[in-house]
């Protein structure tokens, strides 16, 4: 009989059993593992909860100012409830901005995503030249809005404007383009499509880049047309990146403030005063906090409604 002790332990300790030291091994490399699986969490956790408190704080300092009746340069701020957003929903002139809001979105969206298209076509065959202009049509878009805003209206303006020089110098009627009821609307939308094309043009060409040439040739042997291919083959190779730049597109037109502003600030009449500039113009002129942070919150929540039902729609097509 082998009464000989292992190093270590005690003559009157007990062996653990082989299972028990499996399980116990186990356990131990289980730990590990589990550490390292959450420790890309633990380090963007700083970042992830700074992010939770930039986007928290204002969005519930605003409803807090939407439930008051809050006024510029009067400290008492009285609790309203929803007073300010029954005021809001009776206004006219909230609902004048909103149609007119869903016109200039819908419009800039169509022609931007036309013209966007078009040129990224072009630019895809490999042209001559190709870079050079596709690099120079960015320049409207990395322009401020301001910046866009100054140089179209003084090429609006009624006597000096290249406009009206180029009507004059061919004997036609000049116009004045942002004071004319019928012209100040389909003016700034030209603005704002020439300066968001070029977002829509990079994004389509870098779309189209993706779809393999072997797709094209196959359906050419095939005997299908250019119609054929750009139905079959181009759009919906390219639906992932129209249904992305649709919404971003969405969101930025929609929200877009300082070019309808600096241009006509919403004049004239309120023809141009789309929904950002009725807030904007709510809190800072009429001096009604509460009243502009309503409205802001009703866009808010209309917002992300559209977006949520236009991702669904997305994803019931196979976007």
């Amino acid at each position: 009989m082998n009464d000989s002790v292992p190093a270590g332990q005690s003559p009157g300790a007990t062996a653990p059993a082989p299972g028990a030291r499996r399980l116990a091994g186990r356990a131990g490399a289980r730990w590990p593992r589990a550490r390292i699986a959450l420790l890309p969490y633990a380090l963007i956790l700083p970042l992830l909860l700074l992010l939770t408190l930039v986007m928290a704080y204002p969005l519930l300092y605003e409803v807090n100012l939407s439930l008051r009746q809050e006024v510029l340069y009067i400290p008492q701020t009285p609790f309203v409830g929803l007073g300010n957003f029954r005021r809001i929903l009776g206004d006219n002139q909230f609902w004048s901005s909103i149609w007119l809001t869903l016109i200039w979105t819908v419009s800039c969206l169509i022609f931007q995503g036309v013209l966007g298209l078009g040129l990224a076509l072009i630019f895809n065959r490999g042209l001559p030249g190709s870079r050079f202009f596709r690099a120079l049509f960015l320049a409207p878009w990395v322009m401020p809005g301001v910046v866009v805003a100054i140089i179209w209206q003084w090429m609006y303006q009624p006597i000096f404007g290249i406009l009206n020089t180029a009507l004059t110098d061919v004997g036609l009627p000049t116009r004045q383009w942002l004071s004319d009821p019928s012209t100040v609307l389909p003016a700034v939308i030209v603005v704002n499509v020439w300066k968001g094309f070029p977002f829509w043009m990079t994004m389509l060409t870098a779309g189209l880049q993706t779809v393999p040439r072997d797709l094209y040739e196959a359906a050419t042997v095939d005997g299908a047309g250019t119609w054929a291919r750009f139905r079959h083959i181009t759009v919906p190779s390219l639906k992932t990146v129209l249904t992305i730049t649709t919404i971003l597109s969405f969101v930025w037109t929609f929200n877009y403030l300082d070019l309808i502003y600096v241009m006509t600030g919403g004049g004239p009449a309120n023809l141009t005063q789309i929904f950002p500039v009725y807030i904007y113009q709510t809190a800072f002129q009429g001096q009604q906090l509460g009243l502009a942070s309503a409205a802001s919150m009703i866009l808010f929540v209309a917002m992300t409604l559209v977006m949520i039902l236009y991702l669904r729609v997305a994803r019931v097509r196979g976007v």
